[in-house]
């Protein structure tokens, strides 16, 4: 009967290792902890005792890193103060009030890749659904990107100041071009007949006070 395999713990090139050697039987394993950039073969956390010594041996090898320096970020900001991202960490990124993600959020993140970050974060402008006083908007996303146009269409009876029951603004970089409201077209009508009615009121007056005035020569 053979005897089991013995691994002795006691060194790890780049890493912690414990002050006195400690003996492992084989097909124990033991947890290592790698310093900062370093890393076992394929981010393995664990070193396993066999017949032929450690699996893997105790090294732990550079790994790939991105660096926050390489990432460009206009109308945002990273959100973490890590300066050095390992492979496959993410470094999550806000973007300012007014701006948003591709995907329309608020924030989002990138990965370190072995080629480098996956992409370069992106805010931009947006603007969110406006509340249309009497109308109906022909769309029911939330947000809209720069240059968007938003169309939309009074409710019934009611209508613009030129008269039209339809609309449109567009998004643009100091929000919506306008404020669109509709009236009551009614209301607006009667409006322009009393402005009418009066002018007229006030002509025949004029008219009346005339005629006495040549009369009276």
């Amino acid at each position: 009967m053979s005897s089991m395999r013995q691994c002795i713990f006691n060194y790890l090139e780049h890493g912690n290792y414990p002050y006195w050697g400690k003996n492992y039987l084989q097909g124990q394993s033991v947890k290592v902890e790698c310093h900062s950039g370093y890393s076992l073969p394929d981010e393995q956390t664990l070193m396993t005792c066999t017949e032929n010594g450690w699996s893997p041996p105790p090294k732990c090898i550079r790994v790939k890193t991105c660096s926050k320096s390489d990432i460009e970020i206009e109308n945002g900001f990273i959100s973490e103060s890590d300066f050095t991202y390992p492979l496959n960490k993410r470094a999550r990124y806000k973007c300012k009030p007014g701006y948003v993600t591709a995907g329309g959020k608020a924030s989002g993140s990138i990965t370190c890749l072995q080629s480098g970050w996956s992409a370069q974060p992106t805010c931009i402008k947006s603007c969110d659904m406006p509340h249309i006083e009497k109308a109906r908007a022909k769309s029911d996303r939330t947000w809209f990107k720069l240059n968007d146009r938003l169309d939309y269409v009074c409710r019934d009876g009611y209508e613009s100041r030129d008269g039209r029951t339809t609309g449109s603004i567009v998004c643009g970089n100091d929000g919506w071009s306008d404020t669109p409201t509709c009236y009551d077209d009614r209301k607006h009508e009667g409006e322009e007949v009393g402005v009418t009615e009066t002018a007229v009121e006030t002509d025949v007056a004029n008219m009346a006070f005339y005629c006495k005035f040549y009369k009276n020569l």
